[in-house]
């Protein structure tokens, strides 16, 4: 299994993200890959889908923050 494990500080807490590839791939939604182009600097979505989805290191390390990241939002948002 492939693990990716980084840590975002922010001034509000700290978070640690470890999933799996496959877990990542359960989680992707409609517009994630454009999103991942943008952070990885590449003009066609599917390039970077096909990186991700290859095993590139910074490509499974952005994809991870987009799901984690929505997903925090979407709870904060529910909560408020």
């Amino acid at each position: 299994m492939d693990y990716i494990c980084i840590k975002i500080c922010t001034n509000v807490q700290e978070i640690q993200f470890k999933m799996t590839i496959e877990e990542i791939i359960n989680k992707v939604e409609y517009g994630d890959y454009p999103v991942l182009a943008e952070m990885l600097g590449v003009r066609n979505p599917q390039t970077a889908k096909k990186r991700f989805l290859r095993g590139d290191d910074k490509a499974k390390e952005a994809m991870e923050i987009i799901v984690t990241t929505r997903e925090n939002m979407i709870k904060t948002f529910k909560t408020a």
